[in-house]
């Protein structure tokens, strides 16, 4: 399934977790959820409200005073992260969870010229921002949405209040979260996306700009604190299938093309360190390209080099070029368009007699043509049970065989 984020009036976590919950997520689930991290004191409330012409959820993550009156303790990254891994999330969760607050951390790290792991996580590191970051993230796989995509998020103006004093609007944490994600001018004096939803929609998110060809299936509506303005200040998740002109909605054939058209850049490089592919590929693809990758090359006079491609959504070719030219050492690149052919996904969970596991069904034409499970939730039970993970990934491919089997009949 595809979820957009279409930021009406902003972002922010308990925006997320509001829209989430009118789509169609059941309190009890995501509080189920939640209860794996083991942290306490907190409870959420989910009502009804009204932002301007719109009926919306709002979500409040209502916490416990602090013993005494005294002022909440600064958490580590590390402490933040031995929460989540101690969870009994599932492994997808963990690992956008902990991506989420690691560049939450780096983003206070560099504002603050201090290294991320020695950032204490005030305001983003307390139970509400693990709340926020956490259920937004375990949610959406609840969802079953597996391809997050998000508008350009609206930047306000202003100045907003924290425990470092005033901060203008944008926050400094959100325009380095945001760092090759596009945005654009939002409401004047209002502070419109926080640090956490920041984190969150780059880290899920596989792409910025116009909501993608779907069918709709769910919408829901998430509300924020504030009343009044001059747009709704809701945040509107729109949950869909893939969709083209030959999809049965759409009057046609039903049998889905599986072309779509892309862009492919590439850029021959021979003058960089190595250790900093890894943190343009990153920025590549929270920039919204479908894929990054590095190739080695030998190139002229047998220098050795890379090249670096990226498969990019034609409208964000540009901006990752961008990317590109200003964070490697490339004078030049190429750019030319291609078809690519997808399989029709979805992910389910299956039951194995190690534990659950994430799989990722690829079907084409209506028949099963791949079945692949998550190689983290894989890992993580052959630890627990002293497998060999191969024997774990051969259960997980048999039980989703056998359960699609039951359900479908034989399809290939």
């Amino acid at each position: 399934m595809i979820g957009y984020f279409d930021c009406i009036g902003g972002a922010s976590g308990d925006m997320i977790l509001g829209a989430l919950l009118d789509a169609g997520l059941d309190l009890r689930d995501l509080e189920a959820d939640l209860a794996g991290l083991a942290v306490g004191g907190y409870r959420i409330v989910a009502s009804r409200a009204r932002r301007g012409p719109l009926a919306a959820s709002r979500v409040e993550v209502v916490t416990s005073p602090a013993p005494g009156g005294a002022a909440v303790a600064e958490r580590p990254l590390a402490e933040v992260l031995g929460v989540i891994d101690r969870s009994n999330l599932p492994a997808a969760v963990k690992t956008a969870a902990r991506k989420a607050f690691t560049a939450l951390a780096a983003a206070e790290g560099h504002i603050h010229g201090t290294a991320p792991e020695d950032v204490g996580l005030h305001e983003v590191g307390d139970v509400d921002a693990l709340v926020d970051v956490v259920g937004s993230i375990a949610g959406l796989h609840r969802l079953g949405i597996d391809k997050v995509f998000c508008s350009p998020m609206p930047m306000g103006s202003g100045t907003v209040q924290c425990r470092h004093g005033a901060l203008p609007v944008p926050a400094p944490a959100v325009l380095e979260l945001l760092r090759g994600v596009p945005v654009r001018a939002g409401e004047p004096g209002v502070e419109q996306v926080t640090p956490t939803a920041a984190a969150i929609l780059a880290t899920v998110a596989q792409g910025f700009g116009p909501m993608p060809d779907m069918v709709p299936r769910a919408t829901g509506y998430g509300a924020g604190a504030r009343a009044g303005g001059t747009v709704p200040n809701v945040l509107r998740l729109v949950i869909g299938e893939p969709w083209d002109a030959t999809h049965p909605e759409a009057g046609g054939s039903g049998a889905r093309r599986e072309e779509r058209q892309v862009t492919v850049i590439e850029a021959n490089i021979d003058d960089m360190n190595p250790q900093f592919y890894e943190d343009v590929t990153e920025r590549l693809l929270q920039a919204g390209a479908l894929d990054a990758y590095v190739v080695p090359l030998l190139m002229k006079r047998g220098r050795p080099a890379a090249m670096l491609g990226v498969i990019a959504p034609p409208s964000l070719a540009e901006t990752l070029a961008d990317l590109i030219l200003t964070h490697t050492t490339t004078l030049g690149l190429r750019m030319f368009p291609a078809d690519r052919r997808i399989v029709d996904r979805e992910t389910r969970q299956v039951t194995t007699p190690y534990g659950v596991v994430g799989v990722k069904v690829g079907r084409r034409g209506g028949c099963i043509v791949n079945i692949s499970p998550e190689y983290e939730d894989c890992r993580r039970l052959a630890e627990e049970s002293g497998v060999p993970v191969k024997e774990v990934h051969d259960a997980a491919r048999a039980a989703a065989r056998a359960e699609l089997l039951s359900r479908d009949g034989p399809r290939g």
